[in-house]
Order: C-alpha cells, then sequence, then structure tokens
C-alpha cells in the first residue's frame, strides 16, 4: 500500500512539473509598462513633446521630485509629496486652474500619478505627465542645472 501510494505521489508529481513547464499562461516575470500606463488618468507624453512644449510656453513645469535634487530643471515649480501643501500653497500664486501643468519626476509614474491626482483634487485638470524622469529630458535637450 505505500508503495503504491508513493507511485501515486510520483506519477502526480511528474504531471503537475510536465504541465507547469508546457503552460504558456504564467504570470509575466517583469511588469508591462503599458499594464501600468493603463492606470493613469492623465496624458502622457515623451521628454522630446514635453521640451518641446515647454519651449512653446504651452505648460507651467512642475518638478515631483522627492528632497533637493542635484539636477534642478530652470523655472520649474517644486512640488513634492513630503511638502505637497506648502508647495502647492506656492504653485498656487502663479497659476490658474485652466493652465496645462506638465509634471516631471524620477520617472516613476505612480508617484507622478500620485501627485497629479493630489493636483487634480484642488481643480487643475489640466495635467501632463511625462514619462521616463530626469534622464529622459536630457537627452532630449531640456534645460538643467547642476
Amino acid at each position: 500500500m505505500k508503495r503504491e501510494l508513493g507511485i501515486l505521489l510520483l506519477i502526480s508529481l511528474a504531471v503537475s512539473i510536465l504541465a507547469w513547464a508546457i503552460n504558456p499562461d504564467r504570470l509575466p516575470l517583469k511588469a508591462d509598462i503599458a499594464s501600468y500606463e493603463l492606470g493613469v488618468n492623465f496624458d502622457l507624453v515623451n521628454a522630446v513633446d514635453a521640451v518641446q512644449m515647454l519651449n512653446d510656453n504651452a505648460v507651467v513645469l512642475v518638478d515631483i521630485r522627492s528632497g533637493e535634487p542635484e539636477i534642478r530643471l530652470p523655472g520649474a515649480f517644486p512640488v513634492r509629496q513630503e511638502s505637497f501643501d506648502n508647495d502647492f500653497r506656492d504653485l498656487f500664486d502663479f497659476i490658474l486652474p485652466e493652465d496645462k501643468l506638465l509634471l516631471v519626476g524620477n520617472g516613476d509614474l505612480m508617484s507622478l500619478s500620485a501627485i497629479a491626482e493630489r493636483i487634480s483634487e484642488r481643480g487643475y485638470k489640466n495635467l501632463v505627465l511625462m514619462r521616463g524622469g530626469i534622464s529622459a529630458w536630457e537627452r532630449a535637450g531640456g534645460e538643467v542645472r547642476k
């Protein structure tokens, strides 16, 4: 009886391993960025388009990176998660609800989207998020100060 139970267990294990090996519907080991973009409620632009929008004076630049970054974006208003209320109060003096705001971060769409949601809750709906972060901004020819 023990022998038959052992054989049955080995057969079940072998069938399970075989089924797992040939099943193509496993979860991906690397997240697909398109999946994350589906949850973002704002327009997304690449760095080249973002730089062009700023050069055309079509947007107000908002830097959402935390802390005191080494690389600065000239003319950008800092609005950080950790000091959002104070930073937004400073920005509030310079913008109107209908102004288009371009939010630039470190490349993390989740942080960018979180700040955008908070700004949107205060009545500012014309928001654009830039993909790629500050390194993409530099590669696209955006002005920076170090």
